[in-house]
């Protein structure tokens, strides 16, 4: 796992945010992890990454996870790229290279949009604009009350979908368990189906690498 610096600030609705610090040169990329991503887990993917170590790297516990607040009531994605901006301001160096994945990506594309002069580049991973474009309702529904009713089931598929490999699979589902609460877990699996950053494409003019 890699080593980080962990630091706390507060959105504008008042949630309280803890992001991780890796130093290194600027300007600084700052990852936007899909969900479950949390603080710990993604430190566990970046162990190997080329970028740690060479260019500082932030990131964060999105709000209702890890050690951000947990009581929220709204994760919509207005609050949330208020979350990032909160992240960003506190860091303070900017401007920033922004890398968004899966979820992360409807964060990343309307914070670029909105604050123009603060990213430089961007790099999205398995990203999608709107999630009924990727997701039907019925499927949908399904793993939301699966989470509700069998959070221990939840995270096991959760494993699956994350290719974690057999022997680290145990951990990976007790990190699940300690850093998500199940309705929480439920509400971010609504989420897939309700975001939508369309709004914001045409205002995103910055380079960017879609994988």
């Amino acid at each position: 796992m890699v080593k980080y610096e962990t630091h706390f600030c507060t959105s504008a609705d008042g949630t309280r945010i803890a992001y991780a610090v890796v130093p290194g040169k600027l300007p600084a990329v700052v990852l936007v992890p899909g969900w479950p991503g949390t603080i710990e887990l993604v430190a566990s993917d970046l162990a190997p990454h080329p970028l740690i170590g060479t260019y500082a790297t932030v990131w964060f516990d999105r709000r209702g996870l890890g050690i951000s607040e947990r009581q929220v009531d709204d994760i919509s994605l207005e609050r949330q790229v208020e979350d990032l901006a909160a992240v960003v301001d506190d860091y303070g160096a900017e401007p920033i290279h922004i890398y968004g994945s899966w979820d992360g990506s409807p964060i990343a594309l309307a914070y670029a949009a909105l604050h123009p002069e603060k990213v430089l580049r961007m790099a999205l991973v398995g990203p999608y604009a709107r999630g009924e474009d990727i997701i039907s309702r019925q499927a949908l529904q399904s793993t939301v009350e699966m989470a509700r009713t069998n959070w221990s089931l939840t995270r096991r598929s959760l494993a699956a979908i994350a290719q974690v490999s057999p022997p680290d699979q145990a951990a990976y589902m007790e990190l699940l368990r300690r850093s998500i609460p199940p309705e929480m877990a439920a509400l971010y699996l609504e989420q897939y189906g309700t975001m939508d950053a369309t709004p914001y494409l045409d205002s995103v003019g910055l380079p960017t690498l879609v994988l």
